[in-house]
């Protein structure tokens, strides 16, 4: 969960972004000069699904990053597919290795969660509609370490909407999906780290948000 800290600070730069709406405004409405932050596109219909805060490395020196995934192919002046990073301090966008696929009819990302690794710092986990992550092949669901992104397992049956961690590192993925790694699951399943389970029978329709 993210410290006060960084949810201002995710708070900040997503009204920045336009992700949030503002407070109700007590005077005529009007145009005002910014420099705010250049969002995405470079896709028709180019949106953002979902967003997080990443501190890779955790306690180390490195700063928080912004990570926005959806569909699109550009984001502010980076060619990125579907996922990129902004740097809060430079206000720059960076590409998250070769990005994840996209076709016309999808929105390939509609979660990101940060997951503690090992020895510190936190991996990435992306979920949504796509095939492929970086040029590997994945099912819906895929682990970004900051240089390589891997399966969980043989993914999820179809779209992930959303997912929450447990007090013993779990990960509660829901969604459209009726499967997750062969096991029959309906809409919710468990990843534990090394392999997938349903909880309890599931649901009887698409899961749309955990937590």
């Amino acid at each position: 969960m993210p410290s006060r800290h960084h949810a201002a600070l995710l708070l900040a730069i997503a009204s920045a972004l336009g992700l949030v709406p503002g407070a109700p405004a007590q005077c005529e409405p009007q145009w005002l000069p910014s420099g705010g932050i250049h969002g995405v596109g470079g896709h028709p219909g180019s949106t953002v699904g979902a967003l997080t805060l990443w501190d890779a490395d955790g306690n180390g020196p490195g700063a928080p990053q912004l990570v926005i995934g959806g569909k699109f192919r550009v984001a502010g002046d980076a060619s990125a597919n579907c996922i990129a990073s902004l740097n809060p301090a430079t206000a720059q966008w960076t590409a998250i290795s070769e990005g994840i696929s996209v076709d016309a009819s999808n929105l390939p990302v509609t979660m990101l969660l940060p997951i503690a690794k090992p020895g510190g710092g936190f991996d990435l986990l992306a979920g949504g509609d796509f095939d492929g992550a970086g040029g590997t092949a994945v099912t819906n669901i895929a682990r970004w370490d900051g240089s390589g992104w891997s399966g969980l397992g043989t993914g999820v049956s179809a779209n992930v909407t959303s997912a929450a961690l447990t007090p013993d590192g779990s990960v509660i993925v829901g969604g459209d999906f009726v499967s997750a790694g062969g096991v029959q699951v309906n809409y919710i399943a468990r990843w534990n780290g090394q392999s997938w389970s349903p909880l309890g029978a599931g649901f009887n329709n698409a899961v749309n948000a955990v937590g």
